[in-house]
């Protein structure tokens, strides 16, 4: 009977070990092998002591113990697991930036957080967008439906006024002159000269767009 039960124990280790695996897969999170053992170890601990506890306080045979732990733990994985589903799917949804087009704002790498249930888009809103290739870009609206858009010089004109863009690196080329329109987004990426943006694929609509810029979480869980 205790092999038996050292044998369960080590299946149980192995699937929660997936299990944390496949969490943070969706959350975009890619964590060592050092860190997983670690975030094991939480669960064999406490799953030690409590089957302990239940041995010596109630005379609870290791077996039952270690099923009635085993019980919570999927109740909690599921709990995490669908919940998990739910908040990537609805309200937040994570994403990892690839390319140079936002730099210096957002850099290769960048781990962003992108808000999906506010759908209220503005000039200056960093976006996440899925564009004719169905490909998922990052991109800052520079003017929305029904502003006139004009990029020449050098520079970027929205209803004929200059734009000042401190937040740009080097220079916006182009010859655009045109009505954005509606529910349409104009968009360009804050490395002018290094970007696939509005210039390129045209304007942006409303539907094409998964959410808006919420937090960056730098380099958190990549390697």
């Amino acid at each position: 009977m205790d092999i038996f039960i050292a044998c369960l124990v080590i299946v149980l280790v192995l699937i929660s070990l997936f299990v944390l695996f496949v969490i943070l897969r969706l959350f975009g999170l890619k964590v060592g092998l050092g860190v997983l053992i670690l975030l094991q170890l939480s669960l064999i601990v406490p799953c030690l002591l409590f089957c302990y506890l239940l041995h010596k306080l109630y005379k609870t045979g290791w077996l039952k113990a270690l099923g009635i732990w085993l019980i919570n733990l999927v109740v909690v994985f599921l709990v995490i697991f669908f919940s998990a589903i739910v908040i990537r799917t609805f309200l937040f949804q994570p994403f990892i930036i690839d390319g140079p087009s936002m730099s210096e704002t957002l850099i290769n790498n960048d781990y962003i957080l992108v808000n999906k249930y506010d759908r209220s888009f503005g000039r200056g809103d960093i976006i996440v967008f899925r564009a004719m290739d169905s490909l998922a870009y990052c991109d800052r609206i520079v003017a929305i439906s029904g502003d006139s858009v004009e990029i020449k010089a050098g520079g970027l004109f929205v209803n004929g006024n200059f734009v000042n863009e401190p937040y740009i690196t080097g220079i916006t080329e182009g010859n655009t002159k045109m009505i954005v329109p509606s529910d349409q987004f104009f968009v360009l990426g804050d490395n002018r000269e290094h970007s696939n943006d509005s210039r390129k694929f045209g304007t942006v609509a409303e539907e094409n767009i998964i959410g808006k810029l919420l937090t960056n979480l730098g380099k958190i869980g990549r390697n």
